[in-house]
């Protein structure tokens, strides 16, 4: 018998340490169990672009790094504003990932155009000019 090891739960494919974001390699899985170590919110915006996750998983790498940026934004001058540039750099990842657009701060219009774009926020249709509650 080959051991070949069993898919994990999406939100189990994603781990978030004191030091980083590890993300199962889900173009090797289920042939290899292979994390990529993250240290930063752009590590993780390029895993997501190089497609390290898939499906839902991008939703919870982005959550992951954003918990990175908020770390990262100890440090800097105007955490607020570097927070809101980590949620837009991880929202650019995956454009039509509807999921990651709810993950940060980022830019409330712009999330509001992706809503309008996809329909409205889980699915509901939006009237033009309405912001979505």
């Amino acid at each position: 018998m080959t051991s070949i090891p069993v898919p994990t739960l999406i939100a189990q494919s994603v781990l978030i340490e004191d030091d980083c974001v590890r993300i199962l390699d889900r173009r090797r899985f289920p042939f290899e169990r292979v994390w990529v170590r993250c240290d930063t919110h752009q590590e993780v915006a390029q895993a997501i672009k190089d497609m390290v996750t898939q499906s839902s998983g991008p939703y919870f790498a982005a959550a992951g790094g954003m918990v990175l940026a908020a770390r990262e934004a100890r440090t800097e001058a105007e955490p607020l504003a570097y927070l809101r540039a980590a949620g837009d750099t991880l929202m650019a990842t995956r454009p039509t990932n509807d999921q990651i657009a709810r993950v940060g701060p980022g830019d409330a219009r712009r999330r509001r155009e992706h809503d309008l774009r996809r329909g409205g926020p889980r699915g509901r249709p939006v009237e033009r000019g309405v912001a979505p509650r």
